[in-house]
């Protein structure tokens, strides 16, 4: 649990003689335009966006498949092709690391493996099951804003407790905001 140093963090040198004085003590909660251009057109920001479009995809792909096979199957054959997939990504990674960055790099070692590590791949189970399955019900974009709310919630619990990250007043108002939105979007019926 290291100490993070990230840019995003900081706050704009803004000139204060524009703000009256009642409004300095917020001086703390304005992210720098710096801050938002580099979060905007960080490569990382734009995986976790083309995450999302894929997490979208695949949950409705699913769905679909469960239609035609059942949910049992749905999930055998999209476990199938992750595994597949996670096969040619080791053997590529172990036979050529040199073309991989650190990283990426395959480290497996039977000495390191805790009881917990098979943890994510149960949780990966009921993702494959229970997005689609939850999409069958009250549709993809109430089970996403669910999710998403869930996990901007989860994450800032996350960042603290593992990774050391502080709490700021805007990521916890942020999360707030998207949670109870999520509620309110829950709300609304789809026949509308």
């Amino acid at each position: 649990m290291g100490t993070h140093k990230r840019a995003d963090r900081q706050s704009l040198p803004i000139k204060l003689k524009h703000f009256n004085h009642k409004f300095i003590s917020c001086y703390f909660l304005i992210p720098s335009a710096k801050t938002v251009l580099m979060v905007l057109f960080n490569s990382f920001f734009f995986f976790a966006l083309i995450l999302g479009i894929l997490a979208v995809l695949q949950g409705g792909m699913n769905q679909k498949i469960a239609l035609q096979w059942g949910y049992p199957g749905a999930v055998l054959l999209s476990c199938t092709g992750l595994l597949f997939v996670a096969l040619l990504f080791y053997i590529l990674t172990t036979a050529m690391p040199s073309f991989f960055s650190p990283s990426l790099q395959s480290r497996v070692s039977l000495q390191s493996y805790r009881w917990w590590f098979i943890l994510p791949g149960i949780m990966g189970f009921f993702l494959v099951f229970g997005i689609p399955f939850a999409i069958s019900k009250i549709g993809a974009y109430q089970v996403f804003v669910g999710l998403i709310a869930a996990q901007l919630i989860a994450g800032l619990f996350w960042d603290f407790w593992v990774e050391s990250i502080p709490l700021h007043p805007l990521r916890i108002i942020g999360g707030l905001l998207s949670f109870f939105g999520a509620v309110l979007v829950g709300w609304v019926k789809n026949d509308i």
